[in-house]
């Protein structure tokens, strides 16, 4: 018989690659999250909860407007990202959606960075 199992699904951050003034607070929590993360993992995994967390890169959102809605600001953020493409909150949802499933049964505690191949992405 299969077990039943809960997914817990955190949203954090790519740690920074350059340090950016005023973003401070913001950095500090979302890597604070993974931590967070991988803790309760540990804690709660004997229950049948599973708890993973997603690193996006620059997505296309309101938030990170600033990045994809300036031709300059896009074309150096183009040369961080192998695939060549900024993500989509598609994307993200996917990423979510195998967390859910079952496909992922045998995933604790773990970071995915969805980045498109971003240099700075790996944890």
């Amino acid at each position: 018989m299969r077990r039943k199992f809960v997914s817990v699904i955190c949203q954090s951050d790519l740690p920074p690659s350059q340090l950016i003034l005023g973003l401070g607070p913001y950095n500090v929590s979302k890597t604070a999250l993974i931590g967070v993360s991988r803790n309760l993992a540990f804690e709660v995994a004997e229950e049948g909860i599973r708890v993973n967390c997603i690193a996006p890169g620059i997505i296309k959102t309101e938030f990170s407007e600033l990045l994809w809605n300036n031709p300059k600001a896009e074309k150096l953020a183009m040369r961080e990202i192998p695939s060549k493409r900024l993500g989509e909150s598609e994307d993200i949802a996917n990423t979510a959606l195998f967390l859910a499933s079952d496909a992922s049964g045998y995933m604790y505690g773990e970071t995915l960075v969805v980045a498109g191949g971003m240099l700075a992405s790996r944890l």
